[in-house]
């Protein structure tokens, strides 16, 4: 049992230092850059490559667009805002998938 407990503990903090290392990769590049560019994506990409846990990061740029690091914009109409609560059924979420390409 004390195995199992360590192992937990051990998945968080790996958890944690990729969300943390993640979220300092977005707020940089949110000073740096005005919008979406190719650097943007490449250094978004880099940061999530390797991550076990966080597989995407999008952050919302100066200029309002929301770039992912899937290498694409993102709508804003597609995004939850705080305190919605969203629901996608699956077939749209193909949809949204295929229209952002």
């Amino acid at each position: 049992m004390g195995e199992l407990v360590l192992d937990l503990h051990a998945r968080a903090q790996q958890i944690d230092d990729q969300v943390n290392r993640v979220l300092a990769t977005m707020s940089s590049l949110s000073v740096s850059d005005k919008g979406c560019t190719v650097s943007v994506f490449k250094a978004l990409a880099t940061a999530v490559r390797a991550d076990r846990y966080v597989y995407e990061a999008a952050p919302q740029m100066p200029d309002g667009t929301v770039c992912s690091s899937y290498g694409c914009p993102l709508v804003m109409a597609v995004l939850p805002r705080r305190g919605a609560i969203s629901y996608c059924p699956r077939g749209n979420r193909r949809r949204i998938a295929l229209g952002a390409r």
